[in-house]
């Protein structure tokens, strides 16, 4: 999901899903080669002028002092990476073991993972406060924050429960006859918090795009299309093609235009003027590998080539980033080159 100028590293969350509606790509497209999906980046604090496009979330004031919205999206961007971790690795590890969870523990399982404890709900909450009270106002994403700060606390409350009783292996002493009991209110807590969890992601998605974009044209009106400039709209380019990549169903049409206009602003990177930042030219190999590795995937989907045996071998894995033409070459570059970036002095 979100990046920011200069670009935070946020750890992937992992997010723990029921059943929700799957998200796609309304333009038609050709199927995609089976392979794991590319995920949208995760949510990314954005800096003092950031903005993008006007989309779903109100649109941004700027009254106030130009780091009041940098401060106020970073507060949720905290409260996001911090507890959909948490929340996310410890409803997966029950997930892994409990293999229907519509119907829950059986009493036949062969193993029992129980779940992890979890943290920073309080802190979560304490800090979408603080936020909400900050200048300017971001009516959808504030609202996405409190809904999703509301699913924290019974969830957090039935985790511990859970964890207790598996952590104790009571379950070896009643048939599971308790587990399946507080299975019916986990699934129904995780079920809300996952959707709340997504709608949040996707507020501060907006939000940030809105930040980005707004200091994309400062730095344009301000200094010209300097190294700051091209620096910021390959960092852009490159998210809203991860993204495009990740829809459900993909437009390579509309894919294989964006990535001529990547290619355009890369061209244009190399010709920048002005003084460049210590580890500059690792900045450009990076965009260089991610070009590749957007162009490779989209010849793939563009041609329909199918995976041979040993590629599919690796897909998925942590060696999935060697298959030429893979998500996972797209995301190992892509997170490379936003590493890279945050090291730009």
């Amino acid at each position: 999901m979100l990046r920011f100028f200069p670009f935070a590293t946020l750890a992937a969350a992992a997010i723990f899903a029921l059943t929700l509606p799957a998200c796609s790509n309304k333009d038609s497209a050709p199927s995609a080669p089976s392979a794991p999906a590319v995920s949208a980046p995760a949510p990314v604090a954005p800096t003092a002028s950031a903005t993008a496009s006007p989309s779903a979330a109100a649109p941004l004031q700027t009254s106030q002092a130009e780091a009041s919205p940098q401060e106020k999206l970073n507060l949720y961007i905290d409260c996001y990476n911090q507890s959909s971790s948490s929340f996310g690795r410890s409803l997966n590890r029950y997930k892994s073991w409990v293999k229907d969870m519509n119907v829950g523990p059986t009493g036949n399982e062969r193993i029992v993972y129980g779940l992890y404890p979890v943290s920073g709900a309080q802190n979560c909450k304490k800090a979408i406060v603080s936020a909400n009270a900050l200048a300017p106002k971001m009516p959808a994403l504030e609202q996405a924050a409190n809904t999703y700060a509301a699913s924290l606390e019974p969830l957090e409350d039935t985790i511990s429960e859970v964890y207790t009783y598996y952590d104790r292996g009571n379950y070896k002493d009643d048939g599971f006859a308790k587990g399946k009991s507080l299975h019916q209110s986990l699934a129904g807590q995780a079920k809300i918090f996952t959707e709340a969890l997504q709608r949040f992601s996707e507020a501060l998605d907006d939000a940030n795009d809105q930040l980005q974009q707004a200091q994309l044209q400062r730095l344009e009106k301000e200094d010209g299309r300097g190294v700051a400039y091209y620096r910021l709209s390959t960092m852009i380019q490159a998210k809203t093609l991860v993204r495009a990549f990740g829809q459900d169903e993909v437009n390579v049409e509309k894919i294989g235009a964006q990535i001529d206009d990547f290619e355009k602003t890369v061209d244009e990177m190399a010709k920048a003027p002005g003084d460049k930042p210590m580890m500059w030219d690792s900045y450009t190999g990076n965009v260089e590998d991610f070009r590749k590795a957007a162009k490779a995937l989209y010849r793939r989907l563009r041609d329909k080539t199918p995976y041979s045996t040993g590629e599919k071998s690796l897909l998925g894995t942590s060696g999935g980033w060697m298959v030429e033409g893979s998500p996972d070459k797209l995301r190992n570059t892509y997170n490379t080159m936003v590493d890279t970036s945050n090291r730009l002095r």
